[in-house]
């Protein structure tokens, strides 16, 4: 397949080669009278050898036309030499009626001259639109999207200062709970002169003390007393429940009672309720309460 590819590549060279490509042609046309019964022979295939053999000699076949191939070349430079220099006479000739004429070639070519460089003026001058339309129309995609951009930011900052407003307000509420918490969880809120109720309502013992740091007073014949000490004073949040430890020292041996009570504490007035149980633990736990209402110290 190789070899066959390599003999058709062969002979497509030498037939584009213009030596032997000549050379054909003027075999063909010097042997006119072959060349015609080669296309048009019609009596069998021996009688055109015949006739060939015939018309066929060694000048013929092979010396005319070989001299005519190698002087086809310049033959050839000879008629395009012929063809350019009839051309230039006739552009000549052209050129001289030309300026027989009532506009002449030379401002012609000037005035030629002239739109083509007003043509290529008016393609820089359009180009240069093209290119500030598409800048004009990037601007314009900017600004758009610039503008959707604010629409974005005003609206985020509406939301924004709504969010504001709402943190403001529970600043103000958590400012508020904390003060609350503070004078809660301070000590400091058991320092002030309490009625305190022992045992069931209505029915339990009521009386004073006074309770100022870790002091307790007790109020007996109008006198103010001190009988023991508080301390372990602890706050627990989420409950808002708070407990201590009184410790009664009038009595031979200290008593140590410990106090769980639930605040509660409405228009600066203060109950504490609960109970209070002896300690050891195992004796008998009793409700307890605390009013400051009308026993600030």
């Amino acid at each position: 397949m190789n070899k066959i590819n390599d003999f058709f590549d062969t002979l497509k060279e030498r037939f584009t080669n213009p030596f032997f490509a000549s050379f054909i042609i003027s075999w063909a046309l010097i042997n006119w009278e072959i060349t015609l019964a080669l296309l048009y022979w019609e009596n069998g295939f021996d009688g055109l050898i015949d006739y060939i053999s015939k018309k066929a000699d060694w000048y013929y076949g092979f010396v005319y036309p070989f001299i005519a191939a190698c002087l086809y070349p310049f033959f050839r430079i000879a008629v395009d030499a012929a063809i350019t220099w009839i051309k230039k006479i006739s552009d000549n000739w052209n050129i001289n009626i030309s300026k027989e004429r009532s506009v002449k070639i030379s401002k012609y070519l000037r005035d030629r001259e002239r739109l083509d460089t007003s043509l290529q003026n008016l393609e820089k001058i359009i180009n240069a639109e093209n290119v500030t339309a598409d800048q004009l129309k990037k601007q314009i995609e900017i600004a758009e999207t610039l503008q959707v951009n604010l629409a974005e930011s005003r609206n985020r900052l509406v939301e924004l200062e709504q969010q504001v407003k709402d943190s403001t307000a529970l600043e103000k509420k958590f400012s508020n709970a904390q003060d609350q918490l503070a004078n809660i969880t301070n000590s400091n809120v058991l320092n002030r002169t309490w009625k305190v109720t022992i045992g069931p309502v209505n029915e339990g013992k009521t009386a004073v003390f006074k309770i100022n740091g870790d002091s307790l007073s007790m109020m007996k014949n109008n006198e103010l007393i001190e009988v023991g000490r508080v301390y372990g004073f602890h706050y627990m949040t989420p409950s808002k429940r708070i407990s201590f430890i009184k410790v009664i020292t009038e009595q031979t041996q200290d008593t140590f009672l410990l106090n769980d009570l639930s605040i509660i504490e409405a228009k600066g007035k203060i109950q504490l309720s609960g109970i209070e149980i002896p300690i050891p633990y195992g004796k008998e736990a009793y409700p307890i309460l605390y009013s400051s209402e009308g026993f600030y110290s």
